[in-house]
């Protein structure tokens, strides 16, 4: 009902999270839609929790988002440094999913059969 990744760009977020996480591509389009429902979760929970929105709000107002790091992570450009696409993220997922991140991806990454840091590190370029 909801995406998250613009459809356009789904296939080559696809390869590029493959190629950056190390999994397979198969494995990623699984994943995809995992990270695609934690992220609407938490923007759901968000609605309800006045604190947490005004922290994710300020969040935003004070950390511009990497547009230019990620435009060049969509467009396979070579030699991308992820620091602070990566950095973005977390800090979304600070906000949205506190404290829970360790445990879903124990979760998930066993459940899915993939390495836990790869889940993080999808779930981080996702949120950003």
């Amino acid at each position: 009902m909801f995406g998250v990744v613009d459809v356009d760009q789904r296939e080559n977020l696809v390869q590029q999270l493959a190629a950056f996480t190390g999994e397979k591509e198969t494995k990623i389009e699984e994943l995809l839609p995992v990270w695609e429902a934690i992220l609407l979760g938490g923007l759901l929970k968000l609605v309800r929790n006045r604190i947490r929105f005004n922290a994710l709000y300020n969040f935003i107002l004070q950390k511009p988002i990497p547009e230019q790091r990620m435009q060049s992570f969509l467009s396979s450009a070579n030699g991308v440094e992820m620091d602070e696409i990566l950095r973005y993220g977390e800090g979304m997922m600070g906000i949205l999913i506190p404290d829970k991140k360790s445990s879903i991806a124990m979760i998930l990454s066993r459940s899915l059969n993939c390495k836990s840091s790869s889940f993080l590190k999808g779930l981080s370029v996702v949120f950003s």
